[in-house]
């Protein structure tokens, strides 16, 4: 008998088996309103400067991707008009260029300023891969988005939701530390609504209704 098996049968096990499928029937009935949110975009290279991760990308190729991140985490610091958020996966941010996907690995750092004429939401990534390969190096992904009013912000929270044309510039880049080769591209258009992430809870809460209907199947 397996340890699951085991601790299928103590006194608690009707109880977890319930609370598990009442957990699942109530958020596949009502889905929470996730706090982490993913912006898709399109894009197009812009500049190239050497062969960036020896890719082939020239002015005007196609570019894909998108910006996660929690809006429920506090920032990591803040001021009056400032404030500067630390997030770990699912946060982060992934471009595809000439067929490759680049992404974030570990360390995103976002940055909203809101106030005395600047309002910008900025992001920088790294370490990342490419193609699937770590980059043992201070490569990095970033972007940033400028708007000439307030529209996007309130306050210096993260944004639930980002609006492409509010914003005057939106670009981003990607740098290559061990060749010194880097691209820009700019960031045509945001995909709205944004894409809800479910959180880690309701991810596993799900599970537990999975495990327990399995249970009851094999009796």
């Amino acid at each position: 008998m397996s340890e699951m098996e085991k601790s299928m049968k103590t006194p608690f096990a009707p109880l977890v088996a319930a609370f598990a499928v009442a957990g699942t029937a109530f958020f596949l009935a009502e889905p929470a309103v996730a706090e982490i949110v993913r912006h898709n975009f399109t894009g197009t290279v812009t500049y190239v400067s050497g062969a960036p991760f020896g890719l082939p990308p020239n002015p005007g190729d196609p570019v894909t991707g998108s910006i996660t991140y929690d809006t429920s985490l506090p920032p990591a610091w803040s001021g009056a008009e400032a404030a500067g958020y630390i997030q770990q996966p699912p946060s982060g941010m992934s471009v595809v260029i000439s067929g490759v996907t680049i992404q974030s690995q570990d360390y995103a750092s976002f940055q909203v300023i809101n106030g005395s004429g600047f309002y910008n939401l900025n992001g920088f990534f790294t370490p990342i891969s490419v193609g699937g390969v770590l980059q043992e190096n201070w490569s990095s992904i970033l972007f940033s988005l400028s708007e000439v009013n307030q529209s996007a912000f309130v306050g210096t929270a993260l944004p639930p939701s980002l609006n492409g044309a509010s914003f005057s510039q939106r670009h981003g880049s990607v740098l290559d530390a061990e060749s010194f080769g880097s691209l820009d591209f700019s960031i045509d258009a945001i995909e709205t609504p944004p894409s809800s992430i479910p959180e880690p809870a309701t991810i596993a809460l799900l599970g537990l209704g999975g495990l327990a209907a399995a249970r009851r199947r094999k009796q």
